[in-house]
């Protein structure tokens, strides 16, 4: 379905899709909090990355304000979303200002890794791991289906029923899984060509914290960078050894820059402006820190 935004942006948008999609097609705009950060903090001939592009609706907007003096850097991995995100560089006029990486953001660069999601719910690609087989269980006795192709992974009749187990109620987590490999990269590697980055946007279903660890080196040599990150201290809690470490480093390294990490609240202020958070610490985003998107601002920058 092709979407006029209401941000005036046009956008080739998959129906099929009801995580992401469904608020282009129904409202004209997605998250429409993250949406207002988006165009706060950004400015025409700025260098925004986007990590986790999905169909290209953030690539799309940031496009529009940096304008033809700016740069948008798009990052994502997943290759049967990547169609409608290349389109859509054509439908919103952003194309010869944009870079495309079919990546993962990691905390080093290697050969890859594997990652899964169900057609419906596009934007919660991620490690899952869910249809790597499982020992000693038949297929018919797996909490999901593995889809064999995106049009098998897509809700028919031909496939529906299996999120109806024994007992009859449709069950959320019984979905039509796919699975992918990509090679993973750091955004220090991606944004290598850049003196500096200007807004750096991650949203890449709890893989955030290797993406931040690979990020220091481009922040380090970008003084006016913001960040707006996807969070839960229940992610943190439930993550690697691994994802722990990398996100305790880059604690240890923002902090010796001082910068302040506030919520963006999941609405807007009468006015449409932003309402935020106190700046929280350290224990609070490793525990209680409620799911949604933050922002990590140096003190000149914080507006609030």
């Amino acid at each position: 379905m092709l979407v006029n935004t209401a941000w005036g942006g046009w956008l080739e948008v998959p129906t099929f899709n009801i995580d992401v999609a469904v608020g282009v097609i129904r409202d004209g705009v997605i998250e429409p909090w993250t949406t207002r950060a988006v165009q706060e903090l950004l400015r025409p001939g700025c260098v925004y990355i986007n990590v986790g592009s999905n169909f290209g609706y953030y690539v799309a907007l940031a496009g529009a304000i940096v304008g033809e003096t700016g740069k948008v850097v798009a990052v994502e991995p997943n290759p049967y979303v990547i169609p409608y995100l290349l389109r859509n560089l054509f439908w919103s006029g952003v194309v010869g200002r944009t870079r495309v990486f079919g990546v993962a953001a990691g905390a080093r660069d290697c050969e890859g890794v594997i990652f899964s999601f169900d057609p419906q719910f596009m934007g919660n690609a991620g490690r899952q791991f869910i249809s790597i087989p499982i020992p000693n269980v038949k297929p018919e006795e797996r909490p999901f289906r593995q889809a064999a192709s995106l049009d098998d992974g897509i809700w028919s009749a031909s496939n529906i029923m299996h999120s109806f187990p024994e007992d009859g109620e449709w069950k959320l987590n019984a979905g039509n899984f796919i699975h992918f490999w990509a090679e993973e990269r750091t955004i220090d590697s991606i944004c290598r060509d850049y003196l500096t980055v200007d807004l750096i946007h991650l949203d890449i279903e709890k893989s955030e914290p290797f993406a931040l660890f690979g990020a220091r080196d481009t922040i380090s040599r970008s003084p006016n960078v913001k960040l707006i990150v996807e969070w839960s201290g229940v992610h943190y809690m439930h993550g690697s050894q691994e994802s722990r470490a990398c996100f305790d480093e880059f604690w240890r390294f923002m902090q010796e820059q001082g910068v302040r990490v506030r919520r963006i609240e999941p609405r807007l202020a009468p006015d449409g402006g932003l309402i935020v958070s106190e700046p929280l610490s350290y224990e609070i985003l490793v525990s209680t820190a409620e799911h949604g998107d933050y922002l990590w601002l140096r003190p000149q920058h914080d507006l609030w």
